[in-house]
Parts: C-alpha cells; sequence; structure tokens
C-alpha cells in the first residue's frame, strides 16, 4: 500500500505544478500590449494619417482580436485609455481637449472591436506632468533643476481668497529664466505632451494605477519617444504674430513676457443708455491682434416719445479702431483709448418751439473724434463684459430747422460746425472664442 501512496503524493505534485502557474498567472497577468498616438495643435479628431497612428492602432487592434471570444479576459482586464494636452494656451479648454481626445479614441476602439463598455476605462488625468519632467531632466533645458522643484512641489491649481482659481504651477513654469525655460519646452517637449495611450492592464493593477497619486517626477518614461519629432512648433517671430497652439490661437512666447498666449475674441453689445432713450443698438467688437481691436455699433430710432413733439429719431454708425493699454490672455480687456468715424441722420425735437432735421433727409453728419473706456470681465469664465465709455469728436453739420408742429415749416437751413461729446455708453457684452481651429483630416 505504501507505493500507492507515493504515486498518489506524486501525481497531486504534478496536478499542482502544472495548475498552480495558470491560476497566478489569471490573478496577476498584466498584458504588454499598449499602442500611443498623437494628436495636431488643437484637434480632438483620430487622424490615422498624422506620424504612424495608423499603422499602430492596426497591430493593436489585432493583438486584441484574440481576446473578443476570452470570459478570463472580460473579467480580470481593462482596456485603459490616457489622453493629454499640452500645456500652452488655456487651461479650461487643453482639459476640454484632454476629454475630447479620450472620447474619440474610446468611440475608435468601440467601433472596431466587440467588447462590453465597461471593459474601456478612460483616465480623468489632463496633463502629462510626468512625461514632461522625464524629458526635461534628459534634455538642455534651461534652469532645468528649478523646472523640475516646481512640478514636483508647487500644486496645479490654488484658489484665492475671492473663489478665483489659479493655475499656480503653469504660471511659474512660464517666469523661470525670464521664460527662456518655457520656450525651449514650446518648441522641444510640448508636441509630444498632445497625445493619448491605450494599454490592456489588468482589473486589479488598473485599480492601483487609479488610487496613485503624482510621483517625482524624474523616474524613468512610460511612453516611447517617437522617432522624430511629431509635431514642430512654429518658428517665433521677432514680434508678437499669432500662431497655431494647443488651445485656440496662442501669441508665440516671447522670452522677456510671462503671458505667452493670447486669445482673439468677437464680442457682442449694446448699450443700455441707448437702450433707455428707446434707440435700438447693438454693437459687434473684433480683437485684430494684441491691444487692437475693431468696434461696429450701429443706432436706430424712428419713433416719437409718445408725442410728436418729441422725438430722438436716427440712424448712426461709429466704426472705431481701439489701442488697449494691458495687455491680456484672452482677448482685448481693461483700458482703451479709440478713434473713431460718425455718420448720423437724425430728426431730433425736444418738445420746443423748433425741431431740426438732416437737410432734406440727405445730408448726415460726418466726422470722428476720440474715446476712452474701460472694460470689466465679469463671471468666473469672464464672458461677460461690462463696457464704460465717453467720446467727443467734431462734425460737419448741414440741417434744417422747422417750427415744431404737425406739419411745421421750414425756418432757415444751417450749416455749421460741432464740437462736443459725441457718444457715452454703458454697455453689456458677451464675449465668443473666434480662434479655435481644428486640424483637418
Amino acid at each position: 500500500m505504501r507505493i500507492f501512496d507515493y504515486i498518489r503524493v506524486a501525481v497531486c505534485v504534478l496536478i499542482a505544478c502544472v495548475c498552480a502557474p495558470c491560476v497566478y498567472a489569471q490573478e496577476t497577468s498584466v498584458t504588454d500590449d499598449s499602442v500611443y498616438v498623437l494628436y495636431r495643435q488643437s484637434a480632438s479628431e483620430l487622424d490615422l494619417n498624422f506620424g504612424d497612428n495608423g499603422r499602430r492602432l492596426d497591430d493593436f487592434l489585432r493583438s486584441v482580436e484574440r481576446y473578443k471570444s476570452d470570459s478570463v479576459f472580460l473579467v480580470s482586464q481593462r482596456i485603459y485609455i490616457s489622453s493629454y494636452a499640452s500645456l500652452e494656451g488655456n487651461n479650461s479648454y487643453n482639459r476640454r481637449l484632454a476629454r475630447e481626445r479620450a472620447k474619440s479614441l474610446h468611440s475608435f476602439l468601440s467601433k472596431k472591436i466587440a467588447l462590453p463598455d465597461s471593459v474601456i476605462v478612460s483616465d480623468k488625468r489632463y496633463f502629462d506632468w510626468q512625461m514632461l519632467a522625464n524629458k526635461v531632466a534628459a534634455s538642455q533645458t534651461p534652469n532645468k533643476e528649478q523646472v523640475l522643484n516646481i512640478i514636483a512641489t508647487v500644486p496645479e491649481e490654488v484658489r484665492l481668497a475671492d473663489g478665483r482659481v489659479v493655475f499656480e504651477r503653469i504660471r511659474q513654469l512660464r517666469l523661470v529664466g525670464g521664460g527662456a525655460a518655457w520656450n525651449y519646452m514650446y518648441k522641444h517637449h510640448f508636441p509630444q505632451m498632445r497625445y493619448a495611450k491605450i494599454q490592456i492592464i489588468s482589473k486589479r493593477k488598473l485599480e492601483e494605477t487609479l488610487k496613485e497619486k503624482p510621483v517625482h517626477p524624474v523616474i524613468q518614461d512610460t511612453v516611447p519617444k517617437p522617432a522624430a519629432q511629431p509635431e514642430p512648433a512654429p518658428a517665433p517671430e521677432p514680434k508678437a504674430e499669432v500662431v497655431p497652439a494647443e488651445a485656440p490661437v496662442v501669441e508665440s512666447p516671447q522670452p522677456a513676457e510671462v503671458d505667452t498666449s493670447w486669445h482673439r475674441r468677437l464680442d457682442i453689445k449694446t448699450n443700455a443708455i441707448g437702450l433707455g432713450m428707446m434707440i435700438l443698438n447693438a454693437g459687434v467688437e473684433i480683437d485684430i491682434i494684441p491691444r487692437l481691436s475693431f468696434a461696429l455699433p450701429i443706432y436706430y430710432s424712428g419713433i416719437n416719445y409718445f408725442t410728436e413733439t418729441v422725438k430722438f429719431r436716427t440712424f448712426c454708425v461709429q466704426p472705431e479702431l481701439r489701442y488697449w493699454f494691458f495687455k491680456q490672455q484672452h482677448g482685448n480687456d481693461r483700458l482703451f483709448l479709440g478713434a473713431h468715424f460718425g455718420m448720423a441722420y437724425y430728426n431730433f425735437a425736444l418738445n420746443g418751439d423748433y425741431r431740426i432735421q438732416d437737410h432734406a433727409g440727405r445730408k448726415p453728419a460726418l466726422g470722428g473724434g476720440l474715446s476712452v473706456g474701460y472694460r470689466l470681465p465679469l463671471g468666473k469664465e469672464k464672458r461677460w463684459k461690462m463696457e464704460f465709455s465717453l467720446g467727443a469728436g467734431v462734425y460737419a453739420l448741414h440741417y434744417d430747422k422747422f417750427f415744431n408742429e404737425h406739419d411745421g415749416k421750414l425756418t432757415k437751413t444751417i450749416k455749421r460746425t460741432f464740437i462736443g461729446l459725441d457718444n457715452a455708453a454703458i454697455s453689456v457684452g458677451y464675449t465668443f472664442d473666434v480662434s479655435k481651429k481644428k486640424a483637418k483630416k
């Protein structure tokens, strides 16, 4: 009987040796199947023709095909998508851009492989600080130790006492070396931060990864380096020329300035003083370059003020070129000086003895002048604006003077030059971005 005991033990050991690795592998397996794809500046669409994206994804999809009918895979593994944006430009826009990149990649995978949505998981991080730190550490970035210290120790966001959120880490990075470090990273590192990565990873490992806090930046880079620079940054010009950026069009970084990004805006507004006088009005203003904008207000009123002897009828346009004294990140705001041209048809009566109208209804007031004003952004997103302005000018007038009564007779025709106030406005407006461009496939 003893010989049978030995045989039985040997069989059990053999079975354990065969089965144990399989059980262990099922519990701890992490595959090496992964792929990363690059994106153009400001683009969230997946472009298979950009870089080597198409070939990389084809290879990845072929490796995933074998898992489609694997029940163990569905239970224990996940397809993990992480997507990122680079740092220049507006942070809120960049975060939204990173999320859109993850969505586009998720949609692409869902169409190509028949797997449950629960298997595909997207990250909620937006900037690959670890990647940037690794590239800074391995490069000739100016003041690299200071840059690495900021990435490792400065909070990404800081909430001020008034409730505003400041992107403190990026703000300090822009200051390093008077902007030299930021310029270097913009040219050499940022293009490679516009990427998304897909990994097949165990469910348990994924849960641990999602709980991890940011580590010290100087560690081994987990993203393979592209064979060539995927997206060369535009060469900066000596002047403030608008170039493409990760957020809506931003100004080429200048070493001497802290805020190197600038966004062109379009403002739609109306003058509350004009509305109070029952004069319909609307204005549009477009940023031309930093500190310079063009505004065009239009006024119209064709009614009496409840009686025939009181009226302020007019059709007026007053195009204006504005110079803004303070450079802003989001369009032009704060103090401005404007030079304007004015043209106005008019028919005025203030319940006095006479009514005044431009000669024969065909001789508008023509002239121009200067104005000064201040525009104040409102709200957290700074989309709503309140604007105060006052202007004066010189105008050539040719008008008829009538008795202020029904079918009042003409008393005289007058030509004169007017010098004085020609506009006063308390305007409320809303701002739109007009410089967000997405690359076409």
